[in-house]
C-alpha cells in the first residue's frame, strides 16, 4: 500500500531533482499555455519579498564611499547590473537584489546614495520559429508585461507593454517585423502620456507629450533636424 507519507517523499525527491516545476519557473516555458496557467497562480499567491530585507545592506553604505567599496559591500547579493546612465562623473547604477528589489546607486567623485526600487522580475521568452499568434511575456507576481502579436515569427500588428499593476504603458504597432504605425504611452492612472507615430523604425511627424489633467506638455517634430 502506498501511504501518503511515501507520495510525499516522492514528490520532494522530483522537486529536488528538477522534475517538479513550479509556477515561477513555468514563466519561462515556452509554451504559452504553460506561462498562462503559471501567472494564474502567482497573481493569486505571489508574495513580494519584504523591503525590510535589506534594510541593513542599505544602512553600511555610507555617503563618500568610494564607488569600489561600495561594489564590493554589494557584491555577495547583487543578482545582476541591471545598467545604468551617467553625464560628466555622474553615474546611475542598478542592482538587482531579488525578485522584486533593485537598488539604484549614485556616483559623483564617490557613493552619493541609493534609493530601493519595486521592479518585478521579467521572464522574457521567445516565440518558436515561424510563430503566428498572441504571445504574452509575464513578471515574477503573474502581472502581463507584453502583449505582441506575431505572425509567421515577425511581430505583426499590436504590442501592448504594461506597468507592474497590470495597468497598459504603451500601446504600438508592427507591420512584417518593423515598427510602424501610431503609438500612444499611457500614465498609470490610464490617462495619455504621449502620442506619435512610427514609419519604418523611425518616428515621424508631431509627438504631443501630455500632462496628467490632459493638458499639453510639449511638442516636438520628428525626426528632429
Amino acid at each position: 500500500m502506498i501511504t501518503a507519507r511515501f507520495i510525499g517523499l516522492i514528490v520532494l525527491c522530483c522537486s529536488a531533482c528538477g522534475l517538479v516545476a513550479s509556477p515561477r519557473l513555468d514563466l519561462s516555458s515556452t509554451n504559452q499555455e504553460t506561462r498562462d496557467a503559471a501567472a494564474k497562480i502567482l497573481r493569486e499567491t505571489y508574495t513580494p519579498p519584504a523591503r525590510t530585507n535589506w534594510d541593513s545592506l542599505i544602512a553600511s553604505l555610507k555617503v563618500g564611499m568610494s564607488k569600489s567599496n561600495v561594489l564590493q559591500i554589494l557584491k555577495p547579493v547583487i543578482v545582476r547590473p541591471e545598467g545604468g546612465a551617467g553625464t560628466g562623473t555622474y553615474e546611475a547604477e542598478q542592482f538587482r537584489l531579488d525578485d522584486w528589489w533593485l537598488l539604484e546607486c549614485h556616483f559623483d567623485h564617490g557613493f552619493l546614495g541609493c534609493t530601493l526600487l519595486p521592479a518585478p522580475l521579467e521572464f522574457w521568452v521567445e516565440p518558436p520559429p515561424h510563430f503566428t499568434g498572441l504571445w504574452t511575456i509575464y513578471v515574477v507576481n503573474g502581472r502581463k508585461s507584453y502583449e505582441i502579436h506575431y505572425r509567421d515569427g515577425k511581430r505583426d500588428g499590436e504590442m501592448t507593454s504594461f506597468f507592474d499593476d497590470g495597468s497598459k504603458c504603451v500601446v504600438t504597432h508592427f507591420v512584417d517585423g518593423i515598427q510602424d504605425g501610431d503609438e500612444m504611452g499611457y500614465f498609470r492612472s490610464g490617462k495619455t502620456n504621449y502620442t506619435g507615430v512610427y514609419k519604418t523604425n523611425e518616428m515621424v511627424g508631431i509627438w504631443t507629450w501630455f500632462n496628467e489633467d490632459g493638458t499639453v506638455k510639449y511638442t516636438q517634430k520628428r525626426p528632429i533636424q
